[in-house]
């Protein structure tokens, strides 16, 4: 027993140490990882270095990886760099290290500023890997504040075999899709014609890939190693629907797979309705013909989305699309309700609005300089918020920080889905068994979101039209609207 209290003791007092020191960073640390070459098969060592440091007196940090390309099959596979040598170096958790995440942890009782190789991680290539961007992921979940992006290790297929690029510089991003998202290209705020999209896809139309070097140097550097493509033919409604080939790396990352439209200055946007169609090959998106895009990827880890979790294909589908983001610290809150100012502006994001344009708040509780001000302006200009959302609340106010309810949801969707004129398809379908519980100015929205097989029941088919929604639940209905908008 004494034993026992002994080891207790000395935990606590490690832990106590990082907490204490955790808190006398003045700046926040920054770790790269450092690209790699290699061949499947072949064990390649990851090196993650730390390349600030304000002070670190205790750091934790979890590891995860792609499981379809990368493996680690023994203890001595993860080791400490040469940074920090003033810290003790616990190592790995032993009964996760061959797991996916996996934790390493150090400790000290002072602050130093060195830098350079903080932790050496060796992976085994898998055999025939897909072709894609294998990556590495790395957060701080102990002491001082660390920066960390998601880190990627280059693979391109040549020749029905795998091969893993080199370059001696670091990366910060997939190298499929080698550039950061530049600010979304504003969206008309109304729509001329109904978007009646075209059911002829660029299969039967004329895809044009086009020779990088005829392209501008701006554009060529923002294209890199992609494929860019212009489809031609006839643009039918405000936009046609596309089908591109595409060999998918895997079904864990075409979540992740997004259309790139390229501007003529070389900045890009992200194409919010495209998806993956595996049955197909292809990629499908809603695009304009003549312009010119490319397939990447945008590929975003939350540390509290575990792959798999149910809803993680939703959180991954919304976010890789600019669609729905985090809530800060590399954090989804999957359980967490999603607010009225929230939701609208997931729905802005979809959309593509220019908000810029929104400088006065139609409600006197919504200050237009709030992070949802502009959001909920465009929502009002454009009827997606009517009176029959704001029963029950004092006149003038919209609430934001409320909780959404779902029938208030289902008739946001609605009259989005009105304002743009979408023609989404229905099928014939029940309604939900709890349907008179909802307010009446909600009933026919939640029915014809039912018949756009945009919203589900909670199970017995109940709609639960009171009780609120959770962000992950209104992530998997912005893709079953995606979906929908595509056909």
């Amino acid at each position: 027993m004494a034993v026992k209290l002994g080891i207790l003791a000395i935990c606590i007092a490690i832990m106590s140490t990082l907490l204490i020191f955790s808190t006398s960073a003045t700046d926040t640390a920054a770790i790269r990882v450092r690209q790699i070459l290699g061949q499947p098969g072949d064990t390649v060592t990851v090196a993650m270095l730390l390349d600030s440091n304000p002070g670190i007196a205790g750091l934790s940090l979890k590891v995860t990886y792609d499981e379809s390309r990368l493996f680690i099959d023994n203890q001595n596979a993860v080791n400490r760099g040469l940074a920090l040598p003033f810290l003790s170096y616990i190592g790995v958790n032993e009964k996760s290290y061959n797991n996916n995440p996996f934790t390493v942890l150090w400790y000290g009782t002072m602050n130093d500023t060195t830098t350079g190789v903080l932790l050496n991680v060796t992976f085994t290539i898998l055999d025939g890997a897909p072709a894609g961007a294998a990556y590495v992921n790395v957060i701080c979940t102990l002491g001082d504040a660390v920066n960390l992006k998601e880190e990627y290790v280059p693979i391109s297929v040549t020749q029905g075999g795998v091969t893993i690029s080199h370059d001696d510089n670091y990366i910060n991003q997939d190298p499929i899709s080698p550039i950061p998202t530049q600010p979304k290209t504003p969206g008309n705020t109304t729509a001329e014609t109904p978007s009646a999209h075209s059911q002829t896809s660029a299969l039967d139309k004329n895809i044009q890939y086009i020779d990088i070097d005829t392209l501008p140097s701006s554009i060529q550097q923002v294209v890199a190693d992609n494929k860019a493509f212009i489809v031609s033919g006839e643009q039918i409604g405000e936009k046609t629907k596309i089908s591109v080939p595409y060999l998918s790396a895997n079904g864990k990352t075409s979540n992740s797979l997004v259309v790139y439209k390229v501007e003529q200055d070389g900045k890009t946007e992200i194409i919010k309705q495209c998806f993956y169609n595996r049955g197909e090959g292809t990629v499908d998106f809603l695009g304009t013909i003549g312009d010119l895009y490319f397939v990447g990827t945008n590929h975003v880890v939350f540390i509290d989305v575990a792959p798999d979790a149910w809803y993680y294909e939703a959180v991954t589908f919304t976010a890789a699309r600019n669609v729905f983001i985090g809530v800060g610290e590399n954090r989804f809150a999957p359980s967490t309700s999603i607010t009225r100012g929230m939701f609208i502006t997931a729905l802005a994001n979809l959309d593509g609005a220019d908000i810029s344009v929104y400088i006065d708040s139609p409600f006197s509780d919504t200050d237009i300089k709030a992070w949802y001000g502009p959001y909920i302006a465009w929502a009002k200009e454009l009827d997606i918020i009517n009176e029959g959302i704001l029963t029950g609340y004092k006149p003038g106010n919209f609430n934001p920080g409320d909780n959404i309810t779902r029938e208030q949801m289902a008739v946001m969707f609605a009259n989005y889905i009105s304002a743009k004129r979408l023609m989404l398809p229905e099928k014939e379908v029940e309604a939900f068994s709890d349907i008179e519980q909802a307010s009446d100015w909600a009933k026919d929205a939640i029915h014809a979101m039912r018949r756009y097989s945009i919203i589900s029941g909670m199970g017995g088919n109940r709609y639960n039209p009171a009780s609120t929604a959770t962000r992950v639940e209104v992530a998997q209905i912005f893709c079953n609207l995606i979906n929908a908008m595509i056909g």
